[in-house]
């Protein structure tokens, strides 16, 4: 899988494309990444874009439970950070639903949108046209 990241130091945000094959190992690598990242001083908001993934790898609960695990743990240093992750539908829609059921107790907030515009709406971010 390829990950792609941008930061906005001004707008305190993180854009992640997850690109190819997706595998959860290499999300948890990234995210354990993001948290040791002096560029993004906490709360930072993170959108987490899945449009270009093609093949969710199988067998991911346990990973999908580490991090939302992770994520329920005393993160108050990280309170206010935002994720919002665009997914079209599919498998991966569903591991973000579940991720997100599990990590209900974490301080930071998570939504999952099925395209760009409402992910940035939430976060309250001007709209941007997209490259076509």
């Amino acid at each position: 899988m390829g990950i792609e990241s941008r930061v906005f130091p001004e707008q305190n945000l993180e854009i992640v494309t997850w690109k190819g094959v997706l595998s959860p190992e290499e999300v948890v690598a990234h995210v354990f990444e993001q948290m040791r990242d002096p560029a993004l001083p906490p709360p930072f908001d993170c959108i987490y874009d899945g449009r270009e993934v093609e093949v969710v790898v199988r067998d991911e609960d346990d990973v999908i439970r580490q991090l939302a695990s992770f994520h329920n743990e005393d993160l108050e240093w990280i309170s206010g950070h935002r994720n919002a992750f665009v997914v079209p539908g599919g498998a991966l829609y569903g591991l973000v639903r579940m991720f997100i059921g599990l990590a209900q107790s974490s301080p930071v907030s998570n939504e999952v949108f099925r395209d760009m515009a409402s992910a940035r709406e939430w976060l309250g971010l001007p709209y941007e046209e997209e490259a076509g």
